[in-house]
């Protein structure tokens, strides 16, 4: 993989579940992409305001609503940024069936998509060329986006450390999660970072090597 700048990386825990929204820039301060604003949007706001940033793209990896809980309000607040998710995913939310009911109800996002997006399409935001990545399994709609040049790939709610996405809600898939996984994850070099929705990050090697849901589905 090339060598290039790793471009500085904020990860903050939002929402009930505690999901990780990551602000992604190749520098501070300017332009960032934001992945996955799953509530607390004044917070992510006021982290936004301290770094100097401001969104290009929002990235949506599912429709799930801890992913997309506080993606309504930011696309208010920030008008002018794009706001991208896979062509199932942006089907889907808003829709208790797609979006799964929070502690609020459904998150009613949809009419916030302004870039419907399909497996092999690139979004350029902070910097950064994001690789799109369609990865069902989780949910029908579930995109990873892989930063080839830095290795990093935010994968939402695909793969954790020593887990992988849980496939027993609506729309889930174990067969889908185990070919999305040895098509786009388990070909990636080693060392590529996964930024997962939930936990702590890793790299394809460790959890080729130490995960045992992942060799559970994969072999």
């Amino acid at each position: 993989m090339p060598d290039a700048p790793m471009p500085r990386i904020a990860c903050l825990q939002v929402g009930p579940l505690q999901t990780n929204c990551y602000l992604v820039a190749a520098q501070e301060p300017g332009p960032c992409a934001v992945i996955d604003p799953g509530g607390d949007a004044q917070r992510i706001c006021e982290e936004l305001h301290r770094r100097g940033l401001t969104p290009e793209a929002f990235l949506v990896t599912h429709s799930h609503y801890d992913h997309v809980g506080a993606l309504a309000q930011l696309a208010d607040r920030f008008p002018d940024a794009v706001v991208a998710a896979h062509a199932t995913c942006a089907e889907h939310m808003g829709r208790s069936e797609g979006g799964l009911s929070g502690p609020t109800g459904p998150a009613q996002a949809g009419g916030a998509v302004t870039r419907v997006l399909e497996h092999g399409d690139t979004v350029d935001a902070g910097g950064c060329r994001f690789a799109v990545l369609h990865t069902p399994g989780h949910a029908p709609g579930l995109a990873a986006y892989l930063v080839r040049e830095s290795g990093l790939l935010f994968c939402g709610d695909l793969l954790f450390r020593d887990s992988a996405g849980r496939t027993d809600l609506p729309g889930g898939s174990r067969q889908a999660l185990a070919q999305s996984l040895r098509d786009h994850v388990l070909c990636l070099p080693d060392e590529t970072r996964v930024l997962p929705g939930h936990g702590p990050p890793t790299t394809v090697g460790r959890e080729r090597r130490e995960n045992p849901v992942l060799r559970e589905l994969v072999g």
